[in-house]
């Protein structure tokens, strides 16, 4: 017995040493392509390496969202850089965080729903994964897709303590989900809040009240935890500063979300919008409807903060099948409950066709399947019967792999032409032998040059902007696009027509410096305002 626990111990520590250093290893050779991964994120990480303490002193680069956001996954990410001296490492942090899930999932499944066959177990964890918010967003710095994963695993702590309440795994899984969770977003503590609010009334409901108690402890412990502690700044400093812990996006002047409103959402409402949402296809209103999208739109789709249809094109069908798979089921009234509170919940914010704060939508995709998986055993184990429930079970499973699949390729593909011009900007540079002149640098894009051993100086912009020729983009900031002025002779290819498959998905010249005039919303959101 105890050799078999050493054993099962053994795996469990190569497998977890594993998945770190593969994922670091990966995510070392592909770069990041985010907008937001290098106006913030991982800059903060960056900085807290070179000493910045962002408990007692204000970021180097006058950052609003570093001064006034919580910061708890760049804290690991900062963990993480600090060991390996290469900023898009930190990444590693997203898919371990993704196996985290995971292994949860699998775990939970295998001790509440023991009636779920295997191969459904399987599926229902590779489900719970496509999302495209997390599949696009998983190679980036964004942290929006840890929320959907910080739900699933509040989720499946919930099911354990409904299913045992004696399980200390369940509780010691709630405490660091949730005190992860409120130190890496407002969004996330929003949401994780509101089902631990949801999991209490349905306790005291089905009269649980040891759950509720155990399970409040917890919280309050992680809570206290988490914004005394690891999220003093910024829900105490905000609070005391600016009078309010979620300064500036409430009590201050930034307005986050109408600067970020597609056109076609301006006119419409919440529901109109969400609708709208599913069945348009990047800049094409109602493109999967009249079919008239171009292949840029299709792709947007599948960007890592799309704001029409951020679930994928398949998402609408999904949802159709997954529907009428709950009405074949013929449900009982408790998971009904769960269904529509799941719907209703992405409705809290108005801005409910942005995928990134609509994680909830995912689950009205899981919870059909999970219930037809768990009801399924006679019918799929003994009599192998293709029934409608089968088949649509199945169908729902390959529209949201396929989904997924398109979302993996796009956002791969996006990545790998990234580093193929940065990989080759560093091999010419090395070749010429001579400085790279740059301009608007930030502390994550020194990094990245530094990783790659490119030799540069920085300039002031004003001077690099009298040879606008020879001018590439290295990141289109809206205010201040970070640009190197590449002359022909040291970097022939970039100034050569495409030739083959991978050339033209690369397509070099399409990073030439087009200077950018953003619109006056767009330089209030990123000015530096005294605050």
């Amino acid at each position: 017995m105890l050799v078999a626990r050493g054993r099962v111990f053994l795996k469990i520590v190569l497998t977890t040493l594993g998945i770190i250093a593969g994922s670091i290893l990966f995510c070392s050779f592909v770069y990041d392509t985010g907008y937001d991964s290098y106006s913030y994120h991982l800059n903060i990480v960056a900085n807290m390496v070179h000493g910045w303490n962002p408990f007692f002193e204000d970021p180097p680069d006058n950052s609003l969202w570093a001064r006034h956001y919580a910061k708890g996954m760049e804290m690991m990410q900062a963990v993480v850089f600090g060991f390996t001296r290469n900023i898009q490492s930190v990444r590693c942090v997203n898919f371990i965080l993704a196996c985290a899930a995971a292994s949860v999932a699998w775990y939970t499944l295998k001790r509440v729903f023991r009636r779920i066959p295997y191969t459904w177990r399987w599926c229902i964890v590779c489900l719970i994964l496509a999302n495209p918010v997390v599949l696009s967003q998983l190679t980036t710095a964004y942290n929006d897709y840890a929320l959907w994963l910080e739900i699933v695993i509040l989720a499946a702590s919930f099911l354990l303590m409904y299913y045992d309440d004696l399980d200390t795994t369940a509780y010691i899984w709630m405490f660091f989900i949730f005190s992860i969770g409120i130190t890496t977003k407002f969004t996330h503590f929003f949401y994780l809040g509101i089902l631990c609010i949801f999991f209490a009334v349905w306790c005291i409901l089905t009269r649980q009240y040891y759950i509720v108690k155990a399970a409040s402890s917890f919280i309050s412990v992680s809570l206290v935890l988490g914004i005394v502690i690891m999220a003093n700044n910024p829900y105490l400093t905000n609070f005391f500063d600016y009078g309010n812990p979620f300064y500036p996006l409430l009590g201050g002047y930034v307005d986050i979300m109408s600067q970020n409103t597609p056109e076609m959402y301006i006119d419409g409402g919440r529901i109109t919008n969400f609708a709208k949402s599913l069945l348009s296809v990047g800049n094409e209103e109602w493109g999967s409807l009249t079919g008239g999208f171009s292949l840029n739109d299709f792709v947007q789709t599948y960007s890592y903060d799309a704001r029409v249809n951020g679930f994928g094109i398949l998402m609408a069908p999904a949802l159709i099948a997954s529907f009428v798979l709950m009405l074949l089921n013929k449900a009982s009234k408790q998971w009904w409950i769960v269904y529509i509170f799941c719907l209703l919940m992405a409705f809290c914010f108005d801005q409910a066709w942005w995928a990134r704060y609509v994680p909830f939508i995912w689950a009205l995709i899981i919870i059909p399947i999970l219930y037809y998986a768990n009801s399924c055993f006679w019918e799929y184990e003994v009599k192998r019967k293709l029934s409608a429930k089968r088949i649509i079970a199945s169908l729902v499973v390959v529209i949201v792999m396929s989904n997924a699949l398109m979302a993996i390729a796009i956002s791969l593909t996006a990545r790998a032409s990234y580093t193929s011009y940065l990989n080759y900007i560093a091999t010419a540079q090395k070749a010429s032998g001579k400085k790279i002149r740059v301009a608007n640098f930030n502390s994550s894009f020194r990094e990245t040059f530094d990783d790659l051993h490119i030799n540069y100086e920085n300039y002031p912009s004003d001077s690099l902007l009298k040879s606008p020729d020879k001018l590439y983009t290295i990141c289109n900031f809206i205010k201040s696009p970070v640009i190197a002025e590449l002359p022909p002779e040291d970097f022939p290819a970039l100034y050569d027509a495409p030739k083959g498959i991978w050339r033209k998905v690369c397509d070099f010249s399409k990073r030439r410096y087009h200077p950018v005039i953003p619109s006056e919303s767009k330089m209030d959101y990123l000015s530096d305002k005294p605050l």
